[in-house]
């Protein structure tokens, strides 16, 4: 018997056992769908559990399930953040100890002139809005009115911009 979360303080193990039983396997799937590190995804679910336990108004939830998503997903988020922020200082501190400046400097013009690069092998009207926005500093709706575009076209083209420059810059490094 699943006990609702209205009784939550006097059903709390029985309650906490049915929950876990009915959810866990959807809310494997659900993590799944943002990662594959199996140690994450079952440390994410019991982290949700963890926070349902230390909530101690739960009457304000309307949705268990609801709620567990949502906690997966945010606690997910929140990892793959702190994560990222780790691995960056964790690289900034390498450059910092192994690299001097002038190094640095060799780096930066290197990615300086990979990036002029892969403007100029953008498509005539990406590479005109790419230079507006960020070489005249106009703003896309300052764009779309002189180009007589949709400010959506564009975004369009300043995320297709993005990712060629990304593209061509990653795999100019890569090959080097």
């Amino acid at each position: 018997m699943i006990v609702g979360p209205k009784d939550f303080g006097k059903f709390k193990e029985a309650w906490f056992r049915g929950v876990y039983q009915k959810h866990f396997p959807e809310l494997y799937f659900y993590a799944r769908s943002f990662t594959n590190d199996e140690e994450l995804i079952r440390d994410t679910i019991q982290d949700a559990f963890v926070t349902i336990l230390e909530k101690d108004k739960l009457e304000s939830v309307s949705s268990i399930r609801n709620y567990l998503f949502s906690c997966v997903r945010n606690t997910l988020f929140n990892k793959f953040k702190s994560e990222n922020i780790r691995e960056r200082v964790k690289a900034e501190m390498i450059l910092d100890s192994e690299y001097d400046q002038d190094t640095l400097d060799c780096y930066r013009e290197r990615l300086f002139t990979l990036t002029k690069e892969a403007i100029s092998t953008l498509p005539a009207s990406c590479q005109a809005i790419f230079r507006m926005a960020k070489v005249e500093g106009l703003t896309y709706r300052q764009i779309a009115e002189v180009l007589s575009l949709s400010v959506k076209t564009v975004e369009t083209q300043m995320g297709i911009a993005f990712r060629k420059i990304r593209e061509y810059v990653l795999e100019a490094v890569i090959e080097r």
